[in-house]
C-alpha cells in the first residue's frame, strides 16, 4: 500500500494544487469583477447626480429670474392700472404702457412662472415659489378687475421668502459640487 500511496500521491497534489490555483484566481477575479463593477455604479451615480444638479440650477435660476420680472411685470401694471393713471399727471403716464398692454404682459410673465415651478426638485423651495406666483396672480387678477391691490406685504414677503430658498439652493447645489472637487 505504501508503494501505492506514493505513486498517486504527486498526482493527487498536482490535482490540488491546480483546483487551489483554480479557486484562488477564480475569487480573485470575482473580487476585481465586483470592485469594477462598483465603480462603474458609482461613476453612473456620480453622472446622474451631475445631471440632476445642472437641470435643477438651470430651473432655480430660471425660475428666479421669471420671478424677478414677474414682480417687475406686475409693479409696471400697477402703475398703468387705471385708477392709478387718474392720479398722474400727463407727464408721468408718459411712457407708461397702456392698461392693456400692461395686462397682457403680466398674464405672459405669469404663464412663464408657472411652466417652470414644476421643475423645482426640492418640495418646500417649489411652495415657496408657488405662493410668489400666486400671490402676484392675485394682483394681477385685481388690475384686471379694474381695482387696486390693497396690500403689497404679503405678496413682498412671499417673494422675498422664494427668493431666499431659491438663492440658498442654488448654494446649496454648488457646496456639494465644491465638496466633490467638481
Amino acid at each position: 500500500m505504501s508503494g501505492w500511496f506514493a505513486a498517486v500521491w504527486p498526482v493527487i497534489t498536482f490535482v490540488l494544487g491546480g483546483l487551489l490555483a483554480f479557486g484562488r484566481d477564480y475569487f480573485t477575479e470575482s473580487r476585481q469583477d465586483r470592485r469594477e463593477r462598483e465603480a462603474r455604479q458609482h461613476e453612473r451615480d456620480t453622472a446622474a447626480r451631475e445631471r440632476r444638479e445642472e437641470f435643477e440650477l438651470e430651473h432655480l435660476i430660471e425660475v428666479h429670474r421669471l420671478l424677478l420680472r414677474l414682480w417687475a411685470t406686475v409693479e409696471e401694471a400697477e402703475r398703468a392700472s387705471e385708477s392709478f393713471r387718474a392720479l398722474m399727471t400727463a407727464a408721468e403716464r408718459e411712457g407708461l404702457p397702456s392698461h392693456t398692454e400692461a395686462l397682457a404682459n403680466l398674464r405672459s410673465q405669469e404663464q412663464a412662472v408657472e411652466a417652470q415651478l414644476g421643475f423645482i426638485l426640492v418640495d418646500q423651495v417649489r411652495e415657496l415659489a408657488t405662493t410668489a406666483y400666486r400671490e402676484a396672480w392675485s394682483i394681477g387678477g385685481q388690475l384686471l378687475d379694474g381695482k387696486a391691490s390693497s396690500d403689497w406685504t404679503v405678496a413682498r414677503h412671499a417673494f422675498s421668502r422664494a427668493h431666499e430658498a431659491l438663492t440658498s439652493r442654488v448654494r446649496e447645489i454648488y457646496a456639494g459640487r465644491a465638496e466633490r472637487g467638481l
